[in-house]
C-alpha cells in the first residue's frame, strides 16, 4: 500500500467508516511505515483536542439579526393567493378542453369515418346480427 492511499485510510478509519478488510491492510502498513505512523498520531491528536473544544454560545438576538439581513426575493402575490390560483388552473383546463375539442372536430370533418345515416350506424356499430334488430321488431 502506498502512503497516499494510507493516508486516505486513515481519515477513514478516524471516522470510524473503514472496513474491516482494509483496516487490516492499513494496520500492516501502518506496522512497517514510521511516517504513516506519524500521520496516525498526529491526526488522533487533532481529533481529540477538536472533541474537547466547547461550542461557543450565540446569543438569542443573533438568529434574528442574521435573518433581517437576507435579502427579501419578491415573489409574484396572485400565486400566493389560493381563489387566483384557482381560478387560473380552472381557466387553463378549459381552454385545453375547447382546444381538445376542435382539433377532434377538424380532424372528423371530410371523413368518411363514421356512418352517414341511421341505418349504416346500426350495422357499424352492432354488426348485422345483433340483438338490436332482434328489439328493433
Amino acid at each position: 500500500m502506498r502512503c497516499k492511499t494510507a493516508a486516505r485510510l486513515i481519515s477513514l478509519k478516524l471516522d470510524n467508516e473503514l472496513s474491516a478488510s482494509k483496516n487490516v491492510a492499513l494496520q500492516e502498513h501502518l506496522e512497517r511505515c514510521p511516517s504513516c505512523r506519524q500521520v496516525l498520531a498526529s491526526a488522533q491528536a487533532l481529533q481529540s483536542e477538536l472533541q474537547e473544544l466547547k461550542t461557543p454560545a450565540y446569543p438569542e438576538y443573533l438568529h434574528y439579526r442574521i435573518l433581517s439581513n437576507l435579502p427579501r426575493t419578491s415573489k409574484p402575490r396572485w400565486l400566493h393567493q389560493p381563489k387566483l390560483a384557482y381560478l387560473a388552473a380552472s381557466l387553463a383546463i378549459m381552454l385545453s378542453l375547447l382546444a381538445g375539442t376542435w382539433v377532434g372536430i377538424k380532424g372528423y370533418e371530410g371523413s368518411n369515418a363514421y356512418a352517414q345515416n341511421l341505418e349504416e350506424d346500426i350495422y357499424i356499430s352492432f354488426g348485422n346480427n345483433s340483438l338490436m334488430e332482434l328489439f328493433d321488431e
